[in-house]
């Protein structure tokens, strides 16, 4: 169970959005496009791909470096793997905010991100395993 927990909670701090700076109509329009926020039973077949596809990238090239995340893809080789830019723009900035939170976290006393390593080892796991189960099916 603790397991689920830092599942989510990761994987929340990955592709949480930063409600700052996104305030305006135009962003929250162009914000419902992206396929990794809506539920597989209304995406396309293509779409379900993608958002997999997404998180499967993200999973796979995120790092913790220094009690940080970093993507260890530039633009160049993310842009290889055929998906959107934007989901790169939107990897980085999330990383950026998340890293800020987690920081600020600290600064508050909060001891919940100390051991960020071991807690990205034990998601990422818990991905692979219920990817695995998911492609078994």
């Amino acid at each position: 169970m603790n397991c689920y927990r830092n599942l989510w909670v990761a994987l929340a701090l990955l592709f949480c959005i930063s409600c700052q700076g996104n305030t305006n109509k135009q962003d929250a329009d162009l914000f419902n496009d992206y396929v990794h926020i809506k539920p597989d039973s209304i995406l396309s077949e293509k779409d379900i791909e993608l958002k997999y596809a997404i998180m499967d990238i993200t999973i796979e090239n995120m790092a913790i470096k220094n009690n940080k995340f970093v993507f260890k893809l530039s633009k160049r080789e993310f842009l290889k793997t055929g998906i959107p830019l934007k989901y790169y723009d939107l990897i980085i900035r999330n990383v950026k905010d998340n890293n800020k939170f987690i920081r600020n976290s600290r600064k508050a006393g909060d001891n919940l991100f100390d051991n960020l390593d071991a807690m990205w080892e034990e998601t990422k796991n818990e991905y692979y395993n219920s990817r695995s189960q998911v492609d078994s099916n």
